[in-house]
Order: C-alpha cells, then structure tokens, then sequence
C-alpha cells in the first residue's frame, strides 16, 4: 500500500537516501476469442525481449511506446 511506500521513503530520508520510483507498466496481447471461459490465448510465441522479424505483436509494441513517450513515460526496456 501506499502509505507503507510514504513511510519507508521517510525514513530512507531521514538516513539521507534519496529514492525514485515509478510504477511497472506491464500487458499480455491476446488473440480474440469465445467467451465460454477459455484459456486466453497469446498472440504469438515470441519472449517478451524477443526481437524477432517475425514477431506479430512488434507493431503494437512500437506504436505503444511511442504513445507512453508521447505522454511523458520514459520506456527503458521494451
């Protein structure tokens, strides 16, 4: 919770660190598929760092990092 998070950064003031936080944005790409409680399925098979040509989810990956910098939230890993 987040007062745990306020308490800890006072006291890590208190002992003269300073810290930088930020949350982890993290999604799955799934196919569509039906709704009779199925197991979600990826849209690919590729790692999340895969780099592959041949990975399908590579557009929406560039398209989503663009957005996430357009607004001001620096991607480091993607």
């Amino acid at each position: 919770p987040r007062h745990v998070l306020r308490r800890q950064l006072t006291k890590a003031g208190e002992l003269g660190f300073s810290c930088y936080v930020h949350p982890e944005i993290e999604f799955f790409l799934l196919k569509p598929g039906p709704e009779d409680g199925s197991v979600p399925v990826p849209v690919d098979n590729a790692g999340y760092f895969d780099q592959a040509v041949h990975d399908s989810a590579l557009n929406f990956r560039r398209h989503a990092i663009d957005a996430l910098e357009f607004m001001g939230i620096s991607v480091e890993f993607s």
